[in-house]
């Protein structure tokens, strides 16, 4: 089993939240750093210097479904592993499917939540 942070489409409420079906829910969370809209959906763009917080939630899933994430998120996304922050101030490692192309002339997400854009 895997722990998986989502911050956009994923998410509870998320266009594509049923794709989540066969995980389990852990906690809501943050990241450090900026977060863009990219088209339908966004782009996270991971930096711990950041002040600013991506919002997301925590799942634990399994290996056949994070393989299925892995080919929605395609080629525009690399998966790398992150610290979490909970809302309970716990550190949880989890993967991230950060944005691995250039963001020039896209919109921030300034609030960091998608679902609050």
């Amino acid at each position: 089993m895997h722990t998986l942070f989502v911050y956009g489409t994923l998410r509870k409420n998320g266009s594509q939240q049923e794709r989540m079906k066969n995980a389990v829910f852990l906690a809501e969370a943050t990241v450090s750093g900026q977060l863009y809209q990219i088209d339908w959906y966004p782009g996270a763009v991971i930096d711990e210097s950041q002040r600013t917080r991506i919002h997301g939630e925590l799942y634990q899933v399994s290996d056949t479904l994070l393989a299925e994430l892995d080919v929605f998120e395609g080629s525009e996304y690399r998966r790398v592993k992150v610290n979490t922050l909970t809302t309970k101030h716990e550190i949880v490692g989890a993967w991230i499917w950060k944005y691995a192309r250039p963001t020039e002339g896209k919109k921030i997400i300034a609030s960091g939540d998608w679902l609050q854009r």
